[in-house]
C-alpha cells in the first residue's frame, strides 16, 4: 500500500462544520469515514459526495466491513513463463507465499504497431515495477 495516513487528534470534541472544513482543505484523492455513528458517517460520507470533497470514493463502512480502497491504474496482469515462476523464492506469509522480482514489460513481437481502443500503440507501454507474485497452496 502506498499512501499516507493522516490522523488528527480530536479528542471526540470536533463539531460537524469543523470536520467537514478540515476534510475539504486536506483534498483527499480517496476517503474512509470511520469512528462515529452509523448516522453521522452516513451524513459526513453524503456531505463529502454531495461536495466533491474527494477525488476517488468515499467509503464509510460498518463496523467489521472490510473495504477495497485498491487504486486499479496501477495494476497489471502478466503472464509468467513456468522456468521464471520455478526460479523465484516463495516467502510464508499468512495463507500466501510471496515472492518478489523486478521486471521491465514489454510488449510481445506479435502486438507491437496493434492499436488499443484510446488509439494508443501497444508498444508504447513500459514499465519499471515491482511485481508481487501471490501464489496460494
Amino acid at each position: 500500500v502506498n499512501c499516507n495516513v493522516e490522523y488528527i487528534e480530536f479528542e471526540g470534541r470536533s463539531d460537524g462544520e469543523s470536520t467537514k472544513k478540515l476534510i475539504a482543505q486536506m483534498k483527499p484523492k480517496q476517503l474512509i469515514i470511520v469512528h462515529g455513528s452509523a448516522q453521522a458517517t452516513r451524513h459526513l460520507a453524503q456531505y463529502c459526495y454531495d461536495n466533491n470533497i474527494a477525488q476517488g470514493h468515499i467509503f464509510a463502512p460498518s463496523v467489521g466491513e472490510v473495504v477495497d480502497a485498491t487504486v486499479a491504474s496501477h495494476i497489471y496482469r502478466i503472464l509468467l513463463s513456468d522456468e521464471l515462476f520455478e526460479s523465484l523464492e516463495f516467502i510464508k506469509v499468512k495463507d500466501a507465499d510471496l515472492a518478489w522480482i523486478d521486471a521491465q514489460i514489454t510488449a510481445r513481437p506479435s502486438e507491437v504497431g496493434v492499436e488499443r481502443e484510446n488509439g494508443t500503440d501497444v508498444s508504447d507501454f513500459f514499465v519499471y515495477l515491482f511485481i508481487v507474485v501471490t501464489h496460494c497452496s
